[in-house]
C-alpha cells in the first residue's frame, strides 16, 4: 500500500474579521478529513506559524504543524529548542518546512547578503545542526561541535534529552533547480515542487530525481460530479484577468526561483489537457496550478503522480474544497492517507 501524506496550507488575510475562528476551523477540518496535518506558512505579513502551531495544536487530536523555518528569522539552537519543547509539553510532532527564500523584496527588506546558491548551502547546515541536537543522547554528557561556514559551535550544551524517533520532525524543501535538489539530499528531505503537467513531470522532473528521494507536490483540487460543473467552480473562484497575467509573466520570470520562473513559463497557455490548469497563476493568484474536473478524472490524474513517486501532497486548494478534495483521495487505488 502507497502512502499519501497530505498536508493543507493556511491561507486568508490575518487581518480579516474573525480569522482566528476559521484558523481553528481550518485545522478541524484537516483533522477530520484525515489529512496529516498542514503548512503554515512565513514571510514578512503572516503570523509567527510557532505561535499558531501551540494554538492548533491545543485544539486538534493528530493534526501535525508543518512549520516554515526560515534560517534569518531564528538561529538553529532555538528551532530546536522549540521543537523539542512542542514534544514535551503535547507529545506531538512538528515537520519542518526548510526555506530558503524567494521573495526578492524581503531579503532586500532584512539585508540578506546571500545568493540563491550561498542560500541553500546554509540551509543544508542550518538543518545539520538542527537534527543533532535533537539527537543528542543526553543533555549533561553530549555536546554539539560544528564547524561550518555559517554556523559553528563548540561544545555547545543543549537542555533536553533525545527525543524519541516518532517525534523527530520529518524535513520538507522546496526546490526544482540542482541547487535545490542536492540541499533536500543532503538534508534528507522530501523534495517539494510546483509540478508540471503530467506528461512533462514524468519526463522532465520525477526521472531527474534520485530513486530512494521522497518527492512532493503542490496544488490545488477543484473537483464535482461532473466536468463540467468542477470548471464553472474553478472560473468563479479564479476568473480571467489581463492585468494579473501581465503581472505574473513579467515578474515570476525575472525570479530567481527555478519552480517560480518554471510556473510563469508555463503559464503563457492556460490548460495542458483535459485536468491539469494554470488559471490561478494567469490570474497573479497562485503559483500552483490546479486540477480541475469530475473526482474520478482528478483522482485518475493524481494517481499519475502517486505512482511516480510521489509521497506528499500540500495543498493549493481553497478550504472551502477540502472535503470534495477528500473524496478525490478516496478514490485513489492501494492508497491511504498518512
Amino acid at each position: 500500500m502507497t502512502d499519501l501524506k497530505v498536508y493543507g496550507a493556511l491561507q486568508g488575510n490575518i487581518l480579516s474579521m474573525g480569522y482566528k475562528d476559521r484558523v481553528l476551523n481550518f485545522a478541524r477540518t484537516c483533522d477530520t478529513l484525515g489529512f496529516t496535518g498542514a503548512l503554515l506558512h512565513y514571510n514578512h505579513r503572516t503570523f509567527d506559524p510557532w505561535q499558531l502551531a501551540a494554538l492548533l495544536l491545543n485544539k486538534t487530536d493528530s493534526f501535525t504543524p508543518m512549520i516554515a523555518v526560515q534560517p534569518y528569522s531564528a538561529p538553529p539552537f532555538t528551532v530546536a529548542k522549540m521543537i523539542a519543547t512542542i514534544a514535551y509539553f503535547y507529545g506531538r510532532r512538528v515537520d519542518l518546512n526548510l526555506i530558503s527564500g524567494s521573495s526578492s523584496g524581503e531579503l532586500n527588506d532584512i539585508g540578506e547578503p546571500l545568493s540563491h546558491t550561498q542560500r541553500y548551502e546554509r540551509l543544508v547546515e542550518y538543518a545539520a545542526v538542527v537534527s543533532g541536537l535533537l539527537r543528542l543522547e543526553d543533555p549533561d554528557e553530549d555536546l554539539l561541535t560544528f564547524d561550518g561556514r555559517y554556523y559553528n559551535y563548540e561544545e555547545l550544551h543543549y537542555f533536553s534529552a533525545g527525543m524519541p524517533e516518532h517525534l523527530i520532525p520529518r524535513y520538507y524543501l522546496a526546490g526544482s533547480s540542482a541547487v535545490g535538489k542536492w540541499a533536500a539530499a543532503e538534508t534528507g528531505s522530501c523534495l517539494l515542487t510546483n509540478p508540471e503537467p503530467l506528461g512533462r513531470f514524468l519526463d522532465h522532473h520525477a526521472g531527474s530525481v534520485d530513486d530512494a528521494a521522497q518527492f512532493g507536490v503542490r496544488f490545488g483540487i477543484i473537483a464535482r460530479d461532473t466536468a463540467e460543473e468542477a470548471w464553472k467552480v474553478a472560473r468563479n473562484y479564479f476568473p480571467h484577468d489581463e492585468a494579473g497575467l501581465a503581472k505574473e509573466l513579467t515578474y515570476g520570470r525575472g525570479s530567481d526561483s527555478h519552480w517560480r520562473r518554471t510556473i510563469s513559463e508555463l503559464a503563457v497557455r492556460e490548460r495542458y489537457d483535459d485536468v491539469y490548469w494554470l488559471g490561478p497563476t494567469r490570474a497573479s493568484r497562485s503559483y500552483s496550478p490546479f486540477l480541475v474536473g469530475c473526482h474520478k478524472d482528478v483522482a485518475d490524474y493524481l494517481n499519475g503522480y502517486v505512482e511516480a513517486g510521489v509521497s506528499t501532497l500540500i495543498l493549493a486548494s481553497p478550504w472551502e474544497e477540502y472535503a470534495s478534495n477528500a473524496e478525490v483521495f478516496s478514490m485513489l487505488p492501494k492508497t491511504a492517507l498518512a
